[in-house]
């Protein structure tokens, strides 16, 4: 499947009408990025970013919210799916890479799958998720007796 991803929503320069209320122009600004994926069959990932919580230094960041986004109630009208990514103890522990991987909504259930969560690790040095104390199944990939490193696809066309 193709794929089409933006990150951050914020970053795309946004042309709203005179007057036009936010809500209304993330509504037809979802429904054209609808429209764009079913043209062109592909699937498009928007990422929006929630505001940083304001938390005292020795506490876990809260589990993200829709709503800790701007527009984020027309967010969740529009989409087939919602999904977050939670590092709930980066506030309190830079190393920990423990993950939290959810969705909040999945729109076409039998389909796709159910709403849930999974705890993962985050592996920088690969810029990868892996279940814990599970090596990536990148780590040991080698063509023709060459182990590759990561990001190194160069042996593989």
């Amino acid at each position: 499947m193709k794929t089409v991803t933006i990150d951050p929503y914020n970053q795309i320069w946004h042309e709203m009408v005179s007057g036009e209320r936010e809500d209304l122009y993330i509504s037809r600004f979802m429904a054209s990025l609808k429209s764009f994926a079913v043209k062109h069959d592909v699937c498009i990932n928007l990422v929006a970013h929630q505001v940083t919580p304001v938390i005292e230094k020795n506490m876990n960041y809260p589990k993200p919210n829709l709503y800790r986004v701007k527009g984020g109630g027309t967010f969740a009208d529009k989409t087939d799916n919602l999904l977050f990514v939670w590092r709930q103890h980066r506030n309190t522990n830079k190393k920990d890479t423990t993950v939290i991987v959810g969705s909040e909504k999945i729109k076409k259930q039998m389909l796709v799958g159910f709403p849930g969560e999974i705890q993962l690790a985050f592996n920088p040095a690969m810029n990868r998720y892996n279940e814990i104390n599970e090596l990536s199944p990148l780590s040991d990939i080698s063509v023709d007796g060459v182990q590759l490193e990561p990001f190194e696809t160069n042996h593989l066309n």
